[in-house]
């Protein structure tokens, strides 16, 4: 089965599953492109993901996805006493 398989380029998941998962770390070095954003304040990130049905051949059935998420910062104030 293709569970818990990281299927990247060059790996491919043989199960008789129909289907499959991919976990993909924020920091992993997998071509995931990251931006920092200011308004709104957090990060960006987004990966190509292409599914292909056979190792060998491009067929008519093959997919990309492109993933995008944002995770805003959380909004955090600031307080302090000031002595004058």
């Amino acid at each position: 089965p293709c569970r818990d398989t990281r299927v990247l380029q060059g790996r491919f998941c043989r199960g008789a599953n129909e289907k499959a998962a991919i976990r993909l770390e924020i920091r992993a070095l997998c071509g995931m492109k990251s931006l920092r954003s200011v308004d709104p304040r957090g990060m960006y990130y987004g990966i190509t993901v292409v599914v292909s049905f056979h190792p060998l051949f491009i067929t008519k059935v093959d997919q990309a996805f492109h993933v995008k998420c944002f995770f805003e910062e959380a909004n955090r104030g600031l307080t302090a006493e000031l002595g004058v």
